[in-house]
């Protein structure tokens, strides 16, 4: 089968990037780089996973499978009946980055939030948000003193002080924001200017931490979305320059926070859950919180030390998110550990139906001063399909706007709806949220002018870019291409969608599952 010559691609991801903010900065005129390419492109809404969680959202943009396809459910998973912190060790299928590098195509791979380890690519990759502090976060391990110097200290995320700083000092804490994106930028032009590719992908995640933490602060978010429109233009310069298509996604998008639910205080108030007590809890109760802790361990320069061994054990689980009022997991019918409910094995088969339904009813019927929380509660099977969707919570569900899920165990026993934003004790309040409808922009010699397009899904990118790069799409994919950007001329219209059953890739996947389940 004869595929067409490769073309350049662009991927410039923006965590969290929102229409609802996005149109009204275009329409106030704050946004010159983005005006032109939606005029000279298309554009669409483009709807994330369910949990609207950068970990899965991200992963199945890069894979072209939902999360109970390629593994990452959630920031935890349950594998192997332990609950463990994800990395992308957990993921079981392969990345575009991958599969690019089989067929010869080079990639440039800037702060991949997903990846952890750095992955042997055909190519250059920098790890981010998942990188414990202190790590290797690049690969070819060669190239990071380069990074280091270019970027002048390479960030995979916001340094803690962020977290201690934005709720005490606003500018400063904004100053860091836009030196992380900075940091992010000056590494993708560099590295794209001076090293081979095909495909060059940049992903900021300053944009998701500033409208979690200042979101009631717009003129921070505006500012910081024209830097990212500065940026933006730098990489539509490139773009070009090499005569490549660009496509600028988001992972979900964002909305204001008001009110936080307390799924695991709900459940215990309900009768489903037990609590009990252990060393984490006796410390909570002196006055310990995760923040005094990090703070003292920063100050005696033991923070990264503790942290990335934390990461890489068991036990940042339940240090990180259980720490004031722990579950007594083998006595309790129900739990959150993720951004949805857990019902326990030891539940037996015949109730375990009933118990679901009776919860998710339950949840349904929740109020707050009168006012729904839940949107809709899901049976994980309703919104996902694949061989580890028992890493993923048994109930899932969209809480209506301004409310927030959290599994942390810090609410009071008797209020499962608090303003304590985000649960975080002894740190800093979210005042923004994930909403499931992210973005999606066009732009380039192949695509259409002045498109608006229906809702596509982020499953929908890496087939997609497989077909602008002149590749088959694996069969296995939940995802399709997204014909209809390109303009009726162009070669990637009359490209045949050859669909590769990559049989490979599917025994690797069966020897994983012996490994990991």
């Amino acid at each position: 089968m004869n595929y067409m010559k490769k073309k350049k691609t662009i991927l410039f991801g923006i965590d969290g990037a929102t229409w609802n903010l996005l149109d009204k900065y275009l329409m106030d005129g704050y946004l010159p780089t983005f005006d032109y390419v939606i005029k000279g492109g298309t554009r669409a809404t483009m709807l994330s996973t369910i949990p609207a969680v950068t970990l899965p959202s991200w992963t199945s943009m890069f894979t072209g499978v939902n999360p109970a396809k390629h593994g990452l459910t959630d920031f935890i998973l349950k594998a192997k009946k332990k609950f463990v912190l994800a990395t992308s060790n957990y993921r079981m299928i392969d990345t575009i980055w991958q599969i690019m590098g089989r067929k010869g195509v080079k990639s440039i791979v800037v702060n991949d939030p997903t990846t952890y380890p750095p992955e042997k690519i055909n190519g250059i990759m920098t790890t981010g948000l998942m990188t414990p502090p202190g790590a290797n976060y690049v690969y070819p391990l060669e190239l990071r003193s380069e990074i280091e110097r270019v970027a002048g200290g390479y960030w995979t995320d916001l340094p803690l002080d962020y977290y201690l700083t934005v709720s005490k000092n606003y500018d400063r804490a904004y100053s860091m924001v836009e030196e992380f994106a900075n940091k992010t930028a000056k590494v993708g032009n560099y590295l794209a200017q001076n090293y081979e590719w095909d495909m060059l992908a940049v992903i900021f995640i300053s944009t998701d931490k500033i409208q979690h933490t200042l979101w009631h602060k717009q003129e921070y978010i505006l500012k910081h979305y024209m830097q990212i429109d500065n940026i933006l233009k730098h990489y539509l310069d490139i773009a070009n320059k090499e005569d490549a298509n660009i496509l600028i996604v988001s992972d979900h998008g964002f909305g204001p926070l008001q009110r936080t639910f307390y799924i695991n205080t709900w459940l215990a108030n309900i009768g489903f859950q037990k609590r009990k007590t252990n060393l984490i809890n006796l410390m909570a109760r002196i006055g310990l919180s995760p923040a005094k802790i990090a703070v003292g361990l920063k100050k005696f320069r033991l923070y990264e030390l503790v942290l990335r061994n934390l990461m890489q054990s068991d036990l940042i689980v339940d240090a990180a998110f259980q720490y004031d009022r722990p579950i007594d997991l083998d006595n309790s019918t129900a739990f959150a550990k993720a951004e949805g409910i857990f019902i326990n094995d030891s539940v037996m088969s015949d109730s375990y139906e009933k118990t679901r339904q009776t919860i998710m009813e339950k949840l349904e019927k929740l109020k707050d001063n009168d006012m729904p929380v839940v949107a809709r509660a899901y049976k994980r099977e309703e919104v996902m399909h694949g061989a580890y969707i028992g890493r993923a919570p048994d109930i899932l569900f969209i809480l209506n706007d301004g409310y927030c899920p959290t599994y942390y165990s810090d609410g009071p026993d008797s209020e499962y709806i608090g303003t304590d934003k985000g649960g975080y004790k002894g740190g800093s309040a979210n005042t923004g949220i994930h909403r499931p409808e992210g973005i999606l922009m066009s732009y380039g010699s192949d695509i259409k002018q002045h498109e608006i397009m229906d809702r596509v899904r982020v499953y929908d990118i890496a087939p997609t870019i497989l077909h602008m790069m002149g590749l088959a799409i694996p069969s296995y994919m939940d995802g399709h291409v997204l014909k209809n950007i390109f303009k009726a001329n162009s070669k990637l219209v009359e490209q045949e969608n050859v669909v590769e059953a990559n049989e490979v890739n599917r025994i690797k996947n069966k020897l994983h599952r012996l490994k990991i389940t």
